[in-house]
C-alpha cells in the first residue's frame, strides 16, 4: 500500500480534537468540498508523504463490520456519504477521549479522507486516511501604513507538506490482507506518551522485527539471483558487500540500498519490487540477533585502496565514522585499538 499511485480525493471531513487546551470536541456535520486545486494538492501531498514514511501494521481487531476503530475505518472507506460522516464522528470522538487522558498531547485537527488510488499493475481501489494536523504559528509579511514591511504572526496554521506529519494512518478496507494499514507515529518529545496513537487509539501493532529481518534478507537474496545475469563481477561483489553492510546497522532501507549501489533504474525497480512484495516495508528496524546470522564480517572500502574489515559489532565501538565538519565530502574514520600489527 505504500506505493499507491494516482491518488484522488473522494470526500473529506475535518474535526477539531481539542480536549486539553480548548476543552471541547467540535464535530463537523458535513464533508467539505476540496475543489480548490491547492487544497487538493495539500491533502494529496500529506497522504503521499505519510505513505512513504509510514510502516505497515495490523489491526488487533479485524472485523470490518465491528464497532471499533478498525471497523469504523473500513466502513468509512467503503460507505456512502452518510456512513462516512457518522463513522468519522465516532473516530474523532474516540481520538478525543484517548487524547484527554494525557494533557501533553497537542490539540489538533483530524482530517479523515476517503480516497481512491492504484497499486502498480493494479486496479483502482478505495482507502481511508487519518491525518492528525497539529496547528502552529505562521509568519506572513505585512505592510504598515507608513510603507514599512513587518512580520505578522498568524495562529492555527496547518503544517505544510514540506514539514510532514507526526501521526497519520492509511487503511485498506480489505481486511483479508496480512497488513491492513500503514502508520506513521513520530514522537514529538519525551513527554509525548509513546503508545497512544498506535496502541490505544488504532489498536494496531507493527510487524514482528525478527520476521521482517528474515523477509528482508530473503528478498535481497532473491533480487541478487534475478539481477545476476545483468551484473559484472565488480557489481556482484558490491551488491554482496552492501548487503552485509546493511545488516550491520540498526535499520535496513531498500531505497538507500539501491541508491548506494547506483543501479540502473530498471534493475533498481526489480529490487524494490521484490522487497515490496516479500516484506511490505522498504525501511525496517532490524532485529539484531537475527541480522547477525546473515553476516560474518563487514568490509568497507576507502580512498587509495584502503580497506577496513571486521565483525559487525566492531563498527560503532572499535571503528567509528563521523562527517568531516570542515569538508562535507569527506568522512573521518577513527580506529581505537591497543594492537596495530601488519598481517
Amino acid at each position: 500500500m505504500r506505493d499507491l499511485e494516482e491518488i484522488s480525493i473522494k470526500r473529506a471531513i475535518l474535526h477539531l480534537v481539542a480536549p486539553n487546551k480548548r476543552k471541547d470536541l467540535h464535530l463537523s456535520p458535513h464533508v467539505f468540498e476540496a475543489s480548490d486545486e491547492s487544497v487538493q494538492a495539500f491533502l494529496v501531498g500529506h497522504i503521499q508523504r505519510g505513505l512513504r514514511s509510514g510502516r505497515r501494521a495490523t489491526f488487533k481487531k479485524t472485523e470490518p463490520n465491528g464497532n471499533h476503530v478498525a471497523g469504523w475505518c473500513a466502513q468509512a472507506a467503503k460507505g456512502h456519504e452518510d456512513t462516512f460522516i457518522d463513522r468519522s464522528h465516532r473516530l474523532a470522538t474516540e481520538m478525543n477521549r484517548v487524547m484527554s487522558k494525557n494533557k501533553v498531547i497537542p490539540d489538533a485537527v483530524l482530517a479523515i479522507i476517503a480516497f481512491r488510488a492504484t497499486l502498480p499493475k493494479g486496479e483502482p481501489a478505495g482507502y481511508l486516511a487519518l491525518l492528525k494536523l497539529d496547528p502552529g504559528q505562521g509568519f506572513v509579511p505585512q505592510e504598515q501604513d507608513d510603507g514599512t514591511i513587518s512580520i505578522r504572526v498568524t495562529k492555527d496554521v496547518l503544517p505544510s507538506t514540506r514539514e510532514g506529519l507526526q501521526k497519520c494512518a492509511f487503511v485498506t478496507p480489505d481486511f483479508t490482507q496480512e497488513r491492513q494499514l500503514v502508520v506513521l507515529d513520530v514522537q514529538a518529545g519525551t513527554a509525548d506518551p509513546r503508545t497512544w496513537f498506535l496502541d490505544t487509539f488504532l489498536e494496531a501493532e507493527l510487524g514482528d522485527e525478527a520476521e521482517l529481518t528474515r523477509k528482508f534478507s530473503a528478498a535481497l537474496y532473491e533480487a541478487r539471483g534475478k539481477l545476476e545475469p545483468n551484473l559484472d563481477q565488480e557489481q556482484k561483489d558490491r551488491f554482496e558487500a552492501r548487503r552485509k553492510g546493511l545488516f550491520a546497522g540498526e535499520t535496513a532501507d531498500a531505497d538507500e540500498f539501491v541508491k548506494e549501489l547506483q543501479l540502473p533504474r530498471p534493475l533498481a525497480k526489480v529490487v524494490l519490487g521484490i522487497v515490496d512484495e516479500r516484506v511490505g516495508d522498504r525501511k525496517i528496524t532490524l532485529d539484531r540477533p537475527t541480522a547477525q546470522r546473515y553476516i560474518r564480517r563487514v568490509r568497507y572500502k576507502a580512498d587509495n585502496g584502503v580497506e577496513v574489515k571486521g565483525p559487525p559489532d566492531a563498527f560503532g565501538t572499535t571503528v567509528k565514522v563521523a562527517p568531516d565538519k570542515n569538508n562535507p565530502q569527506y568522512r573521518i574514520v577513527t580506529v581505537r585499538t591497543r594492537a596495530w600489527e601488519l598481517v
